[in-house]
Parts: structure tokens; sequence; C-alpha cells
């Protein structure tokens, strides 16, 4: 029978992850919102966005903030480029280690520390793009954490202080728009 600790943690690993994956989902559009602004071509992107559900696979759509298919990293980029030149954002920078840490999360491996129930300890590990050294067939480790709660904990508040940075920045610019 398992433990009441086995059994809440394994509970509690998948919201803890899954509140950070919606974090950086909402992140995702908010960047992409702001670019929208900042390219002023919000309202063509709104109108896009109350049309969404409407969408029917294989139908072609105008390109917009949220149909061009950048990259977290294009994002956080492009945001970052846009708040540096200005004065009004300071302060207001994404952190660029999100960018490794979002893609480990993304497209890294977790696994539990044990072989067998109850699970107790996850850790996650990201390896390269299929990048060979020398012929050797080795690939380069990117990240590796154990993901304890403290840990995950401390990463949810730190993408929800970056989605805050950008949407203070939205704040700024939509205050700066013409009426």
């Amino acid at each position: 029978m398992r433990s009441i600790t086995a059994y809440i943690y394994g509970i509690l690993y998948p919201v803890y992850i899954g509140q950070i994956e919606v974090n950086l989902r909402s992140l995702d559009v908010l960047l992409r919102t702001f670019i929208s602004i900042e390219e002023k071509t919000l309202e063509r992107t709104i109108e896009f966005a109350k049309n969404l559900r409407e969408l029917k696979n294989d139908q072609e759509v105008d390109e917009n903030a949220f149909t061009k298919p950048y990259s977290f990293t294009q994002l956080v980029v492009e945001y970052n480029k846009k708040v540096k030149s200005s004065p009004l954002y300071d302060g207001l920078k994404i952190d660029y280690s999100l960018i490794g840490f979002r893609n480990a999360l993304a497209h890294g491996l977790a696994f539990y520390k044990e072989q067998f129930p109850p699970f107790t300890k996850m850790f996650l590990v990201k390896f390269s793009d299929a990048i060979y050294y020398e012929n050797t067939n080795k690939i380069k480790v990117e990240f590796q954490k154990d993901m304890t709660f403290g840990w995950l904990s401390k990463k949810r508040n730190w993408v929800q202080g970056e989605y805050e940075k950008v949407k203070k920045a939205c704040r700024i610019i939509e205050k700066q728009r013409p009426n």
C-alpha cells in the first residue's frame, strides 16, 4: 500500500509542472500580444483571435503575431530587443535563462528517480540537438536538475514574474497608443 507521502508526491509533481507549463504558454501568448501592439496590428490580431474556434483544418489564414511561427526563443529575443530600446520599459527585460529552462521542460525528459512505486523524486534532463562530437556518437547534456518541490515552486514563481514584466510592458505601450 502506498504511503500518504508518496500519494501526495504523485499528485503534486504533475500539478507543479502543469502550473509552470500553463504559465509558459500564457507568456508565449502575451509576448505575441506585445509584438502585435508594437507592430500596430493589435486590432487585426484581436479580430483574428475572436474567431479562433471557427478555424478549420487546412484553412489558410493571414499571418499575424499569433500565426507567425515564432519559436519561444525568437519571441523572447524580439521582446527584449524592443524593451531594451526604450527607457519606458526599464527593468522589464526577460531573463534569457528562461529560454533554457523552458526548452528543458518542453524538450527534455522527466524521470522518477525510483525504479518502482512509490515515486517520490523526479529529475529533468535535456540533451543537445543531435550534435555529435568528432564522430563519437556522443550527445551533450544541456540541462540536468533534481526537481524538488522547492525548486519547482521557485521556477513557477520566476515564470510568473517574467509574465508580469511583459504584462506591465503591454500596459505601458497601450497607454502610449493614440485613441
